[in-house]
């Protein structure tokens, strides 16, 4: 397994990402990075291998979940376990952010993708209609007893 240092994504980062877009199915332009970023409860990362980006993911903050909108690595860097220290990373952020759960869409057609978010401990819990194709609505849960520390500091704060 390969090791990757995992950051905050900046915005000098956008033009480097551009490379593991050119090698997806619907690439992401540096416009739609920037519209993203500039939200107000969007968050992206990035992990290096060395001075590359190796691959980058993007969040929301929703409410009592994370939205997952966005994972990708570059071509070259895939099934070496850098996809996976991304989503371990998210898991982290669930407490630290007073969250329960990871959610994210996935096309009904990517099963290679079903897979392996199952692997990480996803769930598909309901399909989502849509207008050209469906999508699969996949959850992570913390474990019962993290959740359960989540909402002990929930109660702090009141």
């Amino acid at each position: 397994m390969l090791h990757g240092h995992i950051r905050w994504l900046v915005q000098p980062d956008v033009a480097r990402l551009l490379d593991i877009e050119d090698t997806l199915a619907e690439p992401w332009s540096e416009e739609t990075f920037g519209s993203f970023l500039h939200q107000r409860n969007s968050i992206g990362m990035v992990i290096e291998v060395g001075e590359q980006l190796a691959g980058y993911m993007a969040y929301e903050l929703c409410g009592r979940h994370l939205e997952l909108i966005r994972l990708a690595v570059h071509p070259r860097y895939r099934r070496q376990g850098l996809g996976r220290q991304l989503i371990a990373r998210l898991v982290t952020k669930l407490a630290s952010h007073q969250r329960h759960s990871i959610v994210l869409n996935v096309s009904e057609w990517d099963t290679a993708i079903h897979h392996w978010l199952k692997t990480c401990g996803f769930e598909a819990i309901k399909v989502v209609p849509g207008p050209e194709e469906d999508q699969y609505r996949f959850v992570y849960r913390l474990p019962v007893k993290a959740a359960v520390l989540v909402a002990a500091n929930d109660v702090a704060w009141l």
